[in-house]
């Protein structure tokens, strides 16, 4: 049986390095090509024709969500596996809602990673158990008709709710232990999201994002 052809599309080299490394050791997957952004992805695919991309989801540019949902509309559509520090139901959701048919965290096991690679390879829709619950609860919520979070503001420049309620965090002043901290997730996740925030505004600083955020009458 011919190997499972993988892309690996991260913008961080290092990490990207050590997940090619990784499948390189398993005699049933192919890395066909790397990628350190979503634009770089969706060539690096339509070239390559992998199987399966292991997508990252903060990236400069075009982020690893928006590359899925182009990704997903050609045919066939590859199969996508995010492998990001995201551990908002936010982030969850729109990755699953762009075509995603896998969510690991990047704090999951080798072993983990491998495991889920193959089941998507194989159909299956694959959420770390880390946050599986998220993705529980949310669909709870959903089902009782649950109210808006109270930090949810109108689409801004393209910003998804999480990230205008970390920008609007980050306008009162707060540091990103303290956001991370006020929306339950990890401080990890809080930086990613503040990337996310400076890329699509093109802001070079927080304090550049907080006037913009001012401007906005978000803050």
């Amino acid at each position: 049986m011919s190997p499972l052809r993988v892309l690996v599309a991260d913008d961080h080299a290092l990490f990207r390095r050590g997940l090619v490394e990784l499948l390189a050791e398993e005699p049933d997957i192919q890395v066909v090509g790397e990628a350190a952004d979503g634009r770089e992805a969706m060539a690096r695919a339509e070239a390559l024709a992998p199987e399966v991309i292991l997508m990252d989801v903060a990236m400069p540019g075009t982020d690893g969500v928006a590359a899925t949902a182009a990704l997903c509309q050609r045919e066939p559509p590859p199969r996508v596996l995010m492998l990001t520090v995201a551990e908002d139901s936010d982030t969850l959701f729109r990755a699953l809602a762009a075509g995603a048919r896998g969510y690991v965290l990047k704090t999951a096991s080798p072993q983990e990673i491998l495991e889920a690679l193959r089941q998507v390879a194989q159909g299956w829709v694959v959420v770390s158990p880390a946050i599986a619950p998220l993705l529980a609860s949310r669909l709870r919520g959903g089902e009782r008709g649950a109210s808006p979070s109270p930090y949810a503001l109108p689409p801004q420049a393209g910003l998804t709710r999480r990230e205008e309620e970390v920008l609007r965090l980050i306008s009162r002043g707060l540091t990103n232990p303290e956001i991370a901290q006020e929306l339950v997730v990890s401080p990890d996740t809080v930086k990613s999201h503040v990337r996310a925030i400076l890329d699509k505004l093109q802001a070079r600083s927080k304090r550049e994002a907080m006037t913009w955020a001012r401007k906005q009458g978000l803050a």
